[in-house]
């Protein structure tokens, strides 16, 4: 897997990725890849504007949750994929349709997936840069973000690459969903 390096990190060193389930297994993870920034981080974040995922070199990449919502019935009614960054909660809900094949439900499926993978992964490589006044992620801003660094930055493909390597999407019930807070 090829280094990742951030804009703005110290010394051009190459990133540690700490996943969600190497912190389950080994809890002494946690003191490097801290689920929120500290104060000083924040601080010298909002003076260079660059995002605050990083812990010295350490990127937490949040898990992404997907679960189906039934009705009475046990018929599937909507879809939801959703994952929290930096204390923000970022998802999308789609309405399944009654007359949707099984092979065209998880068709839909996969878009979601894949639309909240994409969208995981222009946080965790831009920030706070691709979100507007109000928290949501600009396509505007991302967009021109995405060309800027297609340009500019050679290890771009690796970069994207070796996210889409450590980003997992897990299924849940509607139960757990609550219980960590996405609902």
């Amino acid at each position: 897997m090829p280094d990742i390096i951030l804009p703005g990190q110290s010394g051009g060193q190459p990133a540690t990725i700490i996943t969600e389930k190497m912190v389950n297994a080994h809890p002494e993870l946690e003191k490097i890849a801290p689920k929120e920034a500290t104060a000083e981080e924040k601080l010298i974040a909002k003076i260079h504007e660059v995002d605050t995922h990083k812990a010295g070199n350490a990127i937490r990449v949040p898990d992404i949750y997907f679960w189906v919502d039934y009705n009475i019935l046990e018929v599937p009614t909507q879809m939801t994929c959703a994952f929290k960054w930096q204390g923000s909660l970022f998802g999308e809900t789609w309405k399944i349709e009654e007359n949707w094949s099984k092979s065209r439900r998880r068709a839909y499926e996969r878009k979601l997936m894949k639309k909240m993978i994409d969208s995981l992964g222009l946080l965790i490589h831009m920030g706070k840069l691709i979100l507007d006044a109000t928290g949501n992620i600009d396509p505007v801003k991302a967009t021109d973000e995405v060309a800027r660094r297609y340009f500019l930055d050679k290890l771009w493909k690796a970069r994207i690459d070796a996210f889409h390597k450590i980003v997992r999407v897990k299924a849940i019930n509607v139960v757990k969903a609550k219980e960590l807070g996405l609902i």
